[in-house]
């Protein structure tokens, strides 16, 4: 009898040995047993981060035992997620996990409750604007009251140097960057008379009057971003190439021109035909190539490039009947679109160029090129002045003087300044710094002030 109890132990105990090896190779091939319906299921995942790392993370209302980063095994469905520190605002989201399959959450950014912000510029000076250089690092800006002019602050190592003063009577209208960030274009005017000049951060003595030079009366012009002495300049009779070395003016290079911009070494231009309006590239050797036959008739056109994986993309905005289309591949044989909206005509590319947001002042949505996916969201009724990516995930925002960030599918609406006037905020370094123009205390000046979004 003994005997028979020996062996009859070890079956059992080699049963469950066979048992526990089966659903531990199940657990590793993605599997879980559910009790609850008798029968095996394929799981996934959810892998999140945050800033900062380190942050709790709730499942519904529920504690888990973890901090970011960490990974999540759960059961296909939709998962309400929290990740909370304190000092910082609260993240929600509703995640889906699908069989199989890992969901990334990677982008997650806990914003302080107190965001700390460093002026920037003397206490004397009234902002009145700015413009970012390519680079994010250096910010030229339109200073009144005390020691009024241009100026160009570094914001790597806070430096300010002031690069022209205006005359009696002249007024500073807007400032152009090179591609390389060493060089501005500055647009002034005297009574009604517009007059640009050529300014080189690099050494003064470069610096002269466009206007005066050339004896023309430009109305705008653009670098090169490829040759910092030459400017292009849509004269009434089309596009024209400035040589700043020779002196010279080109022949018309485009006619009938609507709009136009750089798309890596090519012109990307809308030119009015007898049959229309049509979309076509300029190269740096001269060639022309129709890209799109007939655009809607508009009065004007939103155009936006980027390169994805190899591909050429643009987004087109007709202004007129509002809406976006996105075409790909465009200087390659089987160009492709897609419309994203017939409500909005204004768009921008993230960083990547992965993700293509078109709006209006209520927003309309995001586009995912890699998924071909469209998320729609509106902001409640919040008004919004030109977005802008602050990473590849989060578009920064100004909406009745106050500034906000909200992810790249309208989730996590979150207040960060209040009090600024007018939306002058830009991501400068990538590290979560933000400038930002703000009305300084007990003063009616304006300063430029560096916002932390990050510890």
């Amino acid at each position: 009898m003994k005997r028979i109890l020996i062996i009859i132990a070890y079956a059992l105990a080699s049963l469950v040995v066979i048992i526990a090896t089966i659903l531990l190779v199940a657990y590793g091939q993605g599997y879980s047993y559910d009790f609850a319906t008798k029968r095996f299921i394929v799981i996934g995942q959810i892998f999140l981060n945050s800033t900062p790392s380190g942050s709790k993370i709730y499942l519904g209302t529920k504690l888990l035992g973890k901090n970011t980063p960490s990974r999540l095994s759960l059961e296909p469905k939709d998962y309400q997620l929290s990740v909370q520190k304190t000092g910082y605002q609260d993240w929600k989201k509703i995640l889906t996990v699908r069989p199989g399959e890992v969901t990334f959450a990677q982008y997650i950014w806990l914003f302080p409750n107190e965001i700390k912000t460093d002026l920037m510029t003397s206490d004397k000076q009234n902002v009145v604007k700015f413009i970012p250089s390519p680079s994010k690092h250096k910010f030229a800006y339109f200073s009144t009251g005390e020691n009024p002019g241009l100026w160009v602050l570094d914001a790597s190592n806070r430096q300010q140097n002031k690069l022209y003063t205006p005359t009696a009577g002249e007024s500073l209208l807007n400032a152009r960057w090179s591609n390389d960030s060493a060089k501005l274009l500055l647009e002034t005017k005297i009574q009604s008379r517009l007059t640009w000049r050529y300014i080189s951060l690099q050494s003064q003595s470069d610096n002269f009057n466009i206007t005066d030079s050339f004896k023309y009366d430009f109305n705008d012009l653009q670098f090169n971003p490829l040759n910092t002495k030459q400017l292009y300049w849509v004269s009434p009779e089309g596009l024209r190439l400035l040589d700043l070395n020779t002196k010279t003016v080109s022949s018309v290079q485009i006619d009938n021109l609507i709009t136009y911009i750089f798309a890596a070494d090519k012109i990307l231009y809308v030119q009015k035909t007898l049959h229309g309006n049509s979309l076509w590239s300029l190269d740096r050797a001269g060639n022309k190539q129709k890209i799109i036959q007939s655009l809607p008739d508009s009065s004007s056109y939103q155009l936006n490039y980027g390169n994805y994986n190899g591909k050429d993309l643009l987004a087109v905005g007709i202004t007129t009947h509002q809406s976006v289309t996105l075409y790909s591949d465009i200087f390659g044989p089987n160009m492709v679109s897609k419309i994203l909206s017939k409500t909005v005509s204004k768009s921008i590319f993230n960083p990547k160029n992965n993700l293509l947001t078109f709006y209006d002042d209520n927003f309309g949505g995001t586009y995912d090129i890699e998924k071909d996916q469209i998320y729609s969201f509106n902001l409640h009724s919040q008004k919004i002045n030109n977005p802008i990516w602050l990473d590849n995930f989060h578009l920064l925002m100004n909406s009745v003087g106050c500034i906000y960030v909200v992810e790249y599918d309208g989730d996590n609406l979150t207040k960060l300044i209040n009090s600024v006037n007018g939306f002058f905020a830009y991501p400068i370094d990538g590290k979560g710094n933000v400038l930002i123009i703000q009305n300084l205390a007990n003063s009616t000046n304006r300063g430029l002030l560096l916002a932390h979004l990050k510890p």
